[in-house]
């Protein structure tokens, strides 16, 4: 019983494993399979228009960047949308307050609050600019303020000028003696700084000539020209296979000189054979105008890039070369 029960356990465990095993493979399928498209679109009419699309499993993840006076940029995963940049940011106008009143009016230091500090409380016009007193003051406060204001301006007087009369002498400067001991001193010490500066240079000229005798070196290597041909290859490859397949567009322009428009046509033409059936040149010779509109499309298959990756990685020249590049920044070379 036991034993069957074990078995049993170990049956369920192994379907697990081998579903998300396959689940795991099937994954890594499409991921490798399935290639990333995109489109890009732009005109131009006096004003600049653009979009750009990116997407991957049938719009199961995509990217949509678009610019028309503003750049917008929209991502969706499962058909549910997040925005990232663009959108509708202006705010909308300020509330206004309950009984029609101002923020000025609200606020202490407003109209109202200079209204109500403006006002005399009905007073005579020759009492406005006066301090009113209150019950048991007299004037002899304001006399007693004023002569200890006179005392104490006295007081600072009398320690300014006791400050003033408290100075000392200036010292009269000793004049410096000649010495010629202390003058074939500095020399020799001058002397010493500028060999100095001299050895450095000369040590610095000496590391930057061995450099470049090891960059040369490593240069001229066989396998490391090997190795850069081959990336260089690749790199063509996959620059050859992200090229949009489909590619049409229409392109109207003139110059107020019909010299111009004419240069432009005869440097585009040796590039016929590349945009012949695609685009198409209208050139204008009696006005000045440029407008245009283009569509281009193509994929990128993740599976031929990880493909060419491994095979930069098996190559031995490549290997090499990434051993080298390693020592030399080890050491500092």
């Amino acid at each position: 019983m036991i034993t069957a029960t074990i078995f049993t356990v170990l049956k369920i465990a192994g379907l697990v494993l081998l579903a998300l095993l396959a689940l795991v493979v099937a994954v890594a399928a499409l991921v490798l399979l399935v290639p990333v498209r995109y489109r890009v679109t732009g005109t131009y009419q006096e004003k600049l228009q653009g979009e750009a699309v990116v997407s991957w499993l049938f719009h199961l993840l995509s990217c949509r960047v678009s610019y028309d006076r503003e750049l917008a940029v929209v991502v969706r995963i499962l058909g549910f949308p997040i925005r990232l940049a663009g959108g509708d940011s202006r705010e909308g106008p300020e509330p206004a307050l309950a009984g029609g009143e101002s923020g000025d009016n609200m606020l202490p230091g407003g109209e109202a609050g200079r209204a109500g500090a403006g006002d005399t409380g009905g007073l005579p016009e020759g009492q406005k600019g006066t301090n009113v007193q209150g019950p048991g003051e007299s004037d002899t406060g304001s006399m007693g303020d004023g002569a200890s204001r006179t005392e104490s301006r006295d007081a600072e007087k009398e320690t300014s000028g006791g400050r003033k009369k408290k100075r000392r002498p200036r010292e009269k400067k000793e004049k410096h003696r000649f010495s010629f001991s202390g003058f074939c001193a500095k020399l020799r010490k001058k002397a010493a700084d500028a060999a100095g500066k001299l050895q450095d240079i000369r040590n610095r000229v000496r590391e930057l000539l061995e450099k470049k005798d090891r960059l040369e070196a490593f240069l001229r290597d066989r396998s490391n020209q090997a190795a850069f041909r081959m990336l260089k290859d690749r790199v063509l490859d996959i620059l050859k296979h992200m090229f949009p397949r489909t590619c049409k567009g229409r392109f109207r322009f003139g110059f107020e000189d019909p010299y111009d428009t004419g240069r432009i046509l005869t440097y585009a033409a040796p590039f016929y054979g590349l945009y012949a059936g695609k685009v198409e040149l209208v050139p204008v010779f009696e006005e000045k105008v440029l407008e245009g509109e283009l569509t281009a499309g193509g994929r990128v298959g993740l599976g031929y890039l990880a493909v060419t990756g491994v095979r930069v990685l098996l190559d031995r020249n490549f290997r090499r070369l990434l051993k080298q590049l390693r020592r030399r920044k080890q050491y500092g070379g």
